[in-house]
Parts: C-alpha cells; structure tokens; sequence
C-alpha cells in the first residue's frame, strides 16, 4: 500500500501470520509523531473509506472473527462521546440561565 494507511495494513498482516503476535496499547508515549500537511497521513483522509474497504476486503476473515467486539467498542465510544456532549449541553444551558437571571435581577 503507498497511499496511507502502512501501519494498519502491517499490524493486521503481522497478527495473521504469527500466532503469538500480540499489539496493546501503552499508557505513555513512547516516540514523537509529527505529520506534515502533505504527508501521506493526513492526504489518506480524503480517500479513507476507500481504503478502509480495501483492507476489509483484503483482510475479511479477521474482521468477520472480530466484528462484534469492534462494533461493541465503537458504540461504547459513541455512547461515552454522545454523555461528553450532553454534559457541555447541559453546562451551557444552566450557565444561560444563571447570566439571565443576573440580568433581570440587575433590571429590576
């Protein structure tokens, strides 16, 4: 693959072809990560789904294996997204409210 998305496609590679491959997650950083506007990274965007496809595609039968468990994680990331976004709501409302009642008590 030259037009983004190298690191995925080796991971997935990696993990079919070698039984005891594990990848996590650190809790710290462990290397600096920069990218430039015309890095492939950021130009992948633009054809993401596309790519995305591809590696669906190329690597079915890990995704069909794993589906539930990726699906399950991206509606616990939208349910914890979606409280995120209810709570700023809910804070801007109540501080509305607060700065009204200021003003008609400044009115009256």
């Amino acid at each position: 693959m030259r037009a983004g998305f190298e690191d995925w496609e080796f991971f997935l590679s990696l993990l079919e072809t070698q039984p005891d491959a594990h990848i996590g997650i650190v809790p710290e950083p462990l290397l600096e990560y920069r990218t430039a506007p015309a890095s492939s990274n950021i130009q992948s965007m633009s054809k993401r789904l596309d790519l995305m496809r591809f590696l669906i595609e190329k690597h079915l039968s890990s995704y069909q294996a794993h589906l539930t468990d990726a699906l399950l994680s991206l509606e616990s990331i939208s349910m914890t997204r979606l409280d995120g976004w209810e709570a700023e709501m809910r804070h801007a409302l109540q501080a509305g409210q607060r700065r009204r009642k200021g003003q008609v008590a400044h009115a009256g």
